[in-house]
């Protein structure tokens, strides 16, 4: 009797090292949408955001830039900085759980990775009317697009 408590015991201790944090969801509904420093987005959630634009006139084309893993939105900032040089208007924020988001360093859940990139790029379609819309994305930024 005395071993199975152990064993118990044991068998629950491992368990709590492999079972991942994931992350709460955020309870302020409001209008998604996009300020000069974040992505507001329609469950509360606030991700921080880098805008890079063209020097003079009107961009040829926007981007949205999605990093990788443990990574976050300055990460795309010497390649924003060449592409609003060329004429496009760069965007890059930061996914839940990196970067200087509130529940840092706890999974979202890819789904809803995923369904964050939408509010980001429906306003920058009515922001830039007429020209493309791209996504450059790394690693997990792929498995997000």
């Amino acid at each position: 009797m005395r071993y199975r408590s152990l064993l118990l015991a044991g068998s629950l201790s491992i368990a709590a090292c492999v079972t991942p944090r994931v992350q709460v969801p955020v309870a302020r509904p409001q209008e998604p949408r996009l300020t000069s420093d974040r992505v507001l987005l329609a469950d509360g959630a606030v991700l921080p955001l880098a805008q890079w634009a063209p020097p003079a006139g009107a961009p040829r084309a926007a981007v949205v830039a999605l990093h990788g893993l443990n990574d976050y939105h300055t990460a795309w900032a010497e390649a924003a900085e060449l592409l609003a040089a060329n004429g496009f208007a760069v965007y890059a924020y930061d996914q839940r759980g990196f970067g200087a988001t509130a529940q840092r360093g706890i999974w979202a859940g890819g789904d809803v990775l995923a369904s964050d990139a939408r509010p980001v790029a429906a306003p920058l379609r009515g922001r830039h009317p007429g020209i493309p819309l791209y996504v450059l994305r790394e690693s997990k930024g792929a498995a997000v697009l």
